[in-house]
C-alpha cells in the first residue's frame, strides 16, 4: 500500500519527540494561519482551499540547537534542520542571478524565517515567488509570520509542490535557495533551474509533459530517478511521507506525468494512474505484507499498471488479482554504480569481514505485535494464534542455534495450516499476508544470529544503532548509506556478506 503522512492541525498535533512543548509554545498560531489563508483566498483561492485542510505530518519535530528550538525534518533516515535561528539569518543564502529583469524566486519556504525577512526588506515594486514542496512546512510558515500585506498587494505568490510544474513562470532575475532544503528539494530545484536557464523575454512557460512521477523511497529509488533523468525525463518526486492521500492525488493531477514509477508495488498508485489516465510502472524487489487487492474487470488500473517482479510465483498472484501486465525481471546491478578504487577523505581502513545493513529489530517487533494482538482474549481464534506464536518462538530458537535454518517459509505455512488459521488477515491499513508478517518478525533474529556467529572472526557491522544493543561486543561502526562511502567500502573490504530475508530463499 501507499504509505502516506498522518497529519493534524496545529492545535491537535505536537509530533515533538524531544520536547513537551506544543507548536503554539514555539510561536506558531492558528490565528496567524487563518489570517494568511483568508488573504490568500483572494489572490490564490485554490491554494488557500487546499491549505485549509493541511496539517502537520509526523516527520516534523523540534530539536534544541544552541538553546534554540528549531524545526527539523526526518528525511533519508536522518534529521535535517529546517528552521533558522537569528544567527543563521545573518549568513547569506546561496543564489543564482540571471541577466534579465524580473521576479525574485525563493526556492524553499521552510518555516518562513528567511522569506519573511526578505519580504520586509524588499522594495514595494519587487515581486517575489516562494516555493515549498512540503504542505506542512508551508502551514507552519503561514502560522508563524504575517504575510497578509504582501499577499493582498500581490507582491508575493506561493507555489506548493506540483504548482511549480503546472505554473507558467514570469521572467525571474534571481533565485535564492533556502540553505537547509537542498537535499529534500533536489529534484524540484533541478526542474526549476532547467526551466529558468531556458527563459527568454516572454517568460518561462510551463514545460511540455515529459515528467516521470517517482514514489519516494530508500533502496534504488535515487538510482532509478537518475537513470530516468539521463533519458531526458523530468523527475517529480512523490513524497508520500509528507503528503496525505488527497495531497498526492492533487500533485499527480497537476503534474500529469507521462508515467508514474515506484520501487515495490503500490496498488494505491495504480488506482490513481487508472483514475488520471497515465501508466504506472512498479519494480518489485521486496514483496510487502499487504495483499494484492482484486480489481473489477472495468477497473482502469488493470491496464494502466505494469509490474516487473523477480519471483515467478508473484506473476500468478498479480494475474489472479486482475492485473494484465506482469513480467518476470531478474534483479540486476548497474555496473556504473559500484566501481573499484573509490577513495574517501580522510581515508578509512577497510575490515576483512563485514556486514552492511539494518538490524531490523524495530521492524521485527512491529510485525510480532500484530500477531500478538490477534492472540489476545479467550476465543478459539485467539487460542489458535497463541499456538502459532508458540511455533514462531520455537522457530526463533532454532534460528538462534542454526542461523542458516532452511525452509523457514515452508515451516511457517505448515504452522499456519496446522493451527487452522487464514493466510490473510484484515488490518486498519488493509489485508495483509500472515506468512510475510511472520517472516519479517523472524528476519531480525536471523540477521543477529548470523552476525553473532561471526563476531569471533572479527566481523564489522555498519547500520543503525540497534546493532549495539543486540550484540554489545560487536565492532559496530555506524551507518554507511547508499552512496560513495558504501562503494569505497565494497572496493576495499575483503569479504562482505549478505543476509537474505525469510521470503528470499531463492
Amino acid at each position: 500500500m501507499l504509505w502516506v503522512a498522518k497529519s493534524g492541525r496545529l492545535r491537535q498535533d505536537t509530533t515533538m519527540a524531544t520536547s513537551a512543548m506544543t507548536w503554539t509554545d514555539l510561536g506558531f498560531s492558528e490565528q496567524t494561519r487563518e489570517g494568511n489563508l483568508a488573504a490568500l483566498a483572494q489572490t490564490q483561492p485554490d491554494l488557500a482551499a487546499h491549505l485549509h485542510a493541511a496539517g502537520i505530518h509526523e516527520r516534523l519535530t523540534v530539536q534544541n540547537v544552541s538553546d534554540q528550538h528549531l524545526v527539523h525534518r526526518q528525511f533519508h533516515r536522518s534529521l535535517h534542520q529546517i528552521g533558522e535561528s537569528p544567527q543563521d539569518l545573518l549568513c547569506s543564502a546561496p543564489e543564482h542571478v540571471f541577466p534579465n529583469a524580473g521576479s525574485v524566486f525563493l526556492a524553499g519556504l521552510g518555516t518562513g524565517e528567511r522569506a519573511h525577512k526578505f519580504l520586509t526588506q524588499k522594495s514595494p515594486s519587487q515581486n517575489v515567488i516562494v516555493f515549498e514542496s512540503d504542505p506542512s512546512l508551508m502551514t507552519l510558515a503561514l502560522s508563524r509570520f504575517d504575510f497578509v500585506p504582501w499577499i493582498l498587494n500581490e507582491e508575493v505568490q506561493f507555489l506548493l509542490g506540483a504548482d511549480l510544474w503546472a505554473t507558467a513562470l514570469p521572467p525571474v532575475a534571481k533565485v535564492v535557495f533556502h540553505p537547509h532544503l537542498e537535499t529534500i528539494q533536489w529534484w524540484a530545484r533541478r526542474h526549476l533551474m532547467t526551466r529558468l536557464e531556458a527563459q527568454d523575454a516572454r517568460g518561462s512557460a510551463a514545460p511540455e509533459s515529459n515528467t516521470v512521477a517517482i514514489l519516494h523511497g530508500e533502496l534504488l529509488v535515487a538510482e532509478c530517478a537518475a537513470q530516468f533523468a539521463k533519458t531526458g525525463l523530468d523527475v517529480f518526486r512523490i513524497d508520500a511521507g509528507a503528503l496525505t492521500a488527497e495531497q498526492i492525488a492533487r500533485e499527480l493531477a497537476l503534474v500529469a506525468p507521462k508515467f508514474a514509477f515506484s520501487v515495490n508495488f503500490s496498488p494505491d498508485l495504480g488506482n490513481l494512474a487508472g483514475r488520471f489516465g497515465f501508466p504506472y510502472l512498479a519494480w518489485e524487489i521486496d514483496p510487502t505484507a499487504s495483499t494484492i487487492p482484486c480489481l473489477s474487470p472495468a477497473d482502469r488500473a488493470a491496464t494502466a499498471t505494469r509490474v516487473f517482479t523477480w519471483r515467478h510465483k508473484r506473476i500468478k498472484v498479480f494475474a489472479d488479482a486482475g492485473y494484465e501486465n506482469v513480467s518476470f525481471l531478474p534483479l540486476a546491478a548497474d555496473t556504473n554504480l559500484r566501481h573499484p578504487q573509490v577513495h574517501l577523505d580522510p581515508p578509512t581502513t577497510a575490515p576483512l569481514l563485514s556486514f552492511v545493513g539494518s538490524c531490523m529489530r524495530k521492524q521485527g517487533q512491529k510485525h510480532r505485535e500484530i500477531l500478538e494482538e490477534l492472540s489476545q482474549g479467550q476465543s478459539a481464534e485467539a487460542g489458535k494464534w497463541r499456538g502459532f506464536l508458540q511455533g514462531l518462538d520455537e522457530l526463533r530458537q532454532k534460528i538462534d542455534t542454526n542461523p542458516i535454518c532452511p525452509d523457514l517459509e515452508e515451516r511457517l505455512l505448515d504452522m499456519l495450516n496446522s493451527n487452522g488459521l487464514p493466510a490473510v488477515i484484515e488490518l486498519p491499513e488493509g489485508e495483509a499476508d500472515v506468512i510475510v508478517i511472520a517472516g519479517e518478525a523472524l528476519a531480525s533474529n536471523k540477521r543477529i544470529a548470523v552476525v553473532k556467529a561471526l563476531v569471533d572472526l572479527g566481523i564489522v557491522v555498519y547500520g543503525e544503532k540497534d546493532w549495539q544493543e543486540a550484540i554489545p561486543r560487536l565492532d559496530y561502526r555506524g551507518p554507511l548509506g547508499h552512496g560513495l562511502p558504501l562503494t569505497a567500502h565494497y572496493g576495499q573490504c575483503a569479504i562482505n556478506i549478505d543476509i537474505n530475508r525469510i521470503y528470499q530463499p531463492d
